[in-house]
């Protein structure tokens, strides 16, 4: 996946990320070596109860101060990283549309914008991925995803990291985050397998499905009532993809959570479920963002 990447960069090249939610700041500092991924450093900062939702209602003194000691403590002051929103701040919609110019899927998208996005678009950013061509109802359509967030918030997230002295290069969303991790055959423990990754969150889980090494689905959702939305989730995966069938789960994040939950999952969801292992499961997000800094 990254082959042709590591060669551009040489023998020696450095990366890090910054994942946080209400209860900690993680961050992944990475270097490729001589053709392979090597973690330099995984490191962990508590965000105490209250803080993080004083900065979303626009009091940030206290998630600044976190983040001021972190990059301090990890060298990162001045320096650029990868991070990203918090992941129910950031709409997404899948769509199809038909095959077109790319200055018309651009005007198609603005009246989109408007049917899927359940808000008011105005000072609203507006992005879209395409994840590749897909059969609906016999036609060959192109599935998008479409991401809305408030551009105050944005200016905000800027603002703190600023404050902080830590320069954003790049915001990515954590399903893609998902991807750059699982899509390492070093990382992945079902090589050829159409999987399901889950990233438990505090409050909310992550979901990406990867097929032949590509994302065709990605999805947000509560972590209250998990197998029911993960049941759901692959049900319109495999709907709106050929019938395709989701054979493995494979859990990230805060699996503590879920952890007398597997048993029940199994008998849920047709799919092997694996705990993510190769190294700690709550820095997997933090490492795909890092991965995003060697994609310039």
């Amino acid at each position: 996946m990254f082959g042709k990447i590591r060669c551009l960069l040489g023998a020696k090249k450095s990366f890090a990320a910054i994942d946080m939610d209400a209860a900690t700041v993680r961050i992944a500092a990475i270097k490729f070596c001589s053709g392979r991924i090597v973690l330099e450093g995984l490191y962990s900062f508590p965000v105490y109860p209250g803080v993080f939702s004083n900065w979303l209602n626009g009091d940030g003194e206290d998630l600044t101060a976190v983040l001021t000691e972190a990059a301090k403590e990890c060298g990162l002051k001045g320096k650029p990283v990868v991070t990203s929103l918090p992941g129910d701040r950031v709409i997404t919609r899948h769509i199809q549309m038909p095959a077109m110019p790319a200055w018309e899927m651009q005007k198609a998208l603005e009246w989109e914008a408007k049917k899927f996005i359940p808000v008011s678009l105005h000072d609203m950013v507006i992005r879209h991925v395409q994840l590749g061509e897909i059969i609906v109802s016999g036609a060959r359509k192109v599935n998008l995803l479409l991401m809305a967030c408030s551009l105050r918030l944005l200016h905000r997230y800027y603002e703190m990291f600023k404050k902080a002295n830590i320069c954003i290069t790049a915001l990515d969303l954590q399903p893609f985050a998902l991807w750059r991790v699982l899509g390492e055959e070093c990382w992945n423990p079902f090589p050829g397998k159409t999987i399901a990754a889950v990233d438990i969150g505090v409050s909310y889980c992550h979901l990406v499905v990867i097929k032949r090494g590509k994302v065709r689905y990605t999805r947000g959702f509560p972590l209250k009532g998990l197998a029911v939305e993960l049941r759901r989730s692959l049900e319109f995966y495999k709907k709106h993809d050929s019938g395709t069938d989701v054979e493995a789960l494979i859990f990230s994040g805060g699996v503590n959570r879920i952890s007398n939950m597997k048993d029940y999952l199994e008998g849920q969801i047709n799919a092997s479920i694996k705990i993510f292992e190769f190294f700690e499961p709550a820095y997997v997000v933090a490492v795909g963002l890092a991965l995003r800094g060697a994609v310039k």
